[in-house]
C-alpha cells in the first residue's frame, strides 16, 4: 500500500496519475495506523484473532474500499488493453435533452379508479370528476423509447418513458434514464451512504436474461428522473442502446380522461396517488385486437377496475374472457363480454377504455 501511495504521489506513468487510482491510494481508511488497515493486515497474518465487532466497526469503510478497488481494477484493465483512460474532468459532451412540444389536451381528472385488491368491491366506485389535467404537466419533459426490459414490470419494453429535461444528482431506487458518453441506459439507480459513485441496476423480469449492474463516477454521468410512461404501439425508432429519445408519441393525442389511482393492484405499473391516462372507449366485441393491453373497465354493477386484457375462454365459453392482474398485489378475474343468464355469479363487462399511460409525479 505504501508503495502504491509513493507511485501515486510522484505521478509515475498514466495509470498512477489517474484520479480513480489516486482517490483509492489517498483513502483515509488505508492510512498508516487506521483501524480498517489494521483489520486488513490482521486478516492476512492472524485471521483467528479478528472478532465480529472488529469487522462490524469498519463495515462502512470496507464497503467504500470495495467499490473503489473495483474501479481501480477497471482502470488497470483499460491501461493493459491500451485503451484511453477516463478523463478526470466532468463530461460535458453529452447533448442536453430537448423538451417535447406540450400536448394540447385538457381532460377531466376523476378522483379514483377501483383497481381492486382481493375481492371485487361491490357498487359504484367512480366519484364525480372535479379536477382537470392538461398538457401543461408535460412542460420541461422529454421522451425516451425503452428498447428492452431493463426497467422491469414498471415500464415494459416498447413503452416510452417520460423524463425531466433537467438532470439531477439521482436518488436511491429511482427509475432513471442515464447518459454516459454515447450510451443511454434505462435503469434503476442504486446508491448507499458513504459509497463512491452510483450504480445502475437492470430490473429484468426474467432472471435468465439478467444484465450486470454498472457503476459510474457520478460526475461523468447525466441522470434524468423518470416521471411517467406512455404505452404505445409506435414502431421502434432508429438507434441503439437501452433507450432512444423521441419527439412525440401518437397516443398523447388521444387522451380523453384521467384517473387518480387509490388501490394497490396496479403495482408496480401505477402506485396509489399516481394518475392513469385514459384513451378512447373500446368496442367490447373487438377486444381480441386489444389482448395484452391495459384497460379500465366498468361492470354491470357500476364497479370500475384496472386490468390487462387476457384471452377468451375456449369453446362454448368464448363469451367469457380472462382479465389479468397488472401487478403482483391484485388478482385476475373472468368477465362476461355479453349478457348471461347467470347474473350475480360472473360480472358482465359494460364499457372498456384503453389506458394510454401513467404519470408518477402528480403533486
Amino acid at each position: 500500500m505504501d508503495k502504491l501511495r509513493g507511485l501515486v504521489s510522484i505521478g509515475t506513468g498514466e495509470l498512477f496519475a489517474n484520479p480513480v487510482v489516486k482517490r483509492f491510494a489517498e483513502d483515509t481508511a488505508l492510512a498508516e495506523g487506521a483501524e480498517p488497515r489494521r483489520v486488513l493486515n490482521t486478516s492476512h497474518h492472524d485471521k483467528a484473532s479478528i472478532s465480529y465487532m472488529d469487522v462490524k466497526a469498519v463495515e462502512a469503510d470496507f464497503a467504500r474500499l470495495r467499490t473503489s478497488i473495483e474501479k481501480v481494477h477497471e482502470q488497470f484493465r483499460l491501461y493493459r488493453w491500451r485503451e484511453p483512460l477516463a478523463p478526470s474532468e466532468s463530461r460535458t459532451d453529452v447533448a442536453p435533452l430537448r423538451p417535447i412540444i406540450r400536448p394540447t389536451f385538457s381532460v377531466p381528472l376523476c378522483p379514483e379508479i377501483a383497481a381492486f385488491v382481493g375481492e371485487l368491491p361491490v357498487g359504484g366506485t367512480q366519484d364525480v370528476a372535479v379536477e382537470r389535467l392538461s398538457g401543461e404537466w408535460f412542460e420541461g419533459k422529454a421522451l425516451f423509447y425503452v428498447r428492452g426490459d431493463t426497467l422491469g414490470f414498471a415500464i415494459p419494453g416498447g413503452a416510452v418513458a417520460i423524463v425531466e429535461v433537467e438532470p439531477y444528482p439521482g436518488r436511491d431506487q429511482h427509475l432513471v434514464i442515464a447518459q454516459y458518453r454515447n450510451r443511454v441506459l434505462a435503469r434503476r439507480l442504486v446508491t448507499s451512504r458513504g459509497a463512491i459513485g452510483v450504480s445502475l441496476a437492470a430490473q429484468m423480469p426474467d432472471p435468465r436474461t439478467s444484465r450486470p449492474t454498472l457503476t459510474f463516477d457520478e460526475s461523468k454521468l447525466r441522470v434524468h428522473r423518470i416521471v411517467g410512461a406512455i404505452f404505445t404501439d409506435m414502431p421502434p425508432p432508429p438507434g441503439s442502446g437501452e433507450a432512444t429519445p423521441v419527439d412525440m408519441v401518437p397516443e398523447l393525442a388521444h387522451v380523453v380522461v384521467a384517473y387518480r389511482v387509490r388501490e394497490d393492484s396496479a403495482v408496480p405499473l401505477a402506485l396509489p396517488g399516481q394518475i392513469i391516462l385514459g384513451g378512447a372507449e373500446l368496442t367490447i366485441g373487438y377486444l381480441d385486437r386489444w389482448e395484452n393491453t391495459l384497460v379500465a373497465v366498468t361492470l354491470d354493477d357500476g364497479t370500475s377496475i384496472l386490468k390487462r386484457v387476457g384471452a377468451r375462454l375456449p369453446g362454448k365459453l368464448a363469451h367469457l374472457r380472462q382479465f389479468e392482474t397488472i401487478g403482483g398485489l391484485g388478482s385476475s378475474i373472468v368477465l362476461a363480454t355479453e349478457a348471461t343468464d347467470i347474473f350475480g355469479v360472473i360480472p358482465t363487462l359494460v364499457t372498456a377504455r384503453g389506458v394510454v399511460g401513467v404519470l408518477y409525479d402528480c403533486a
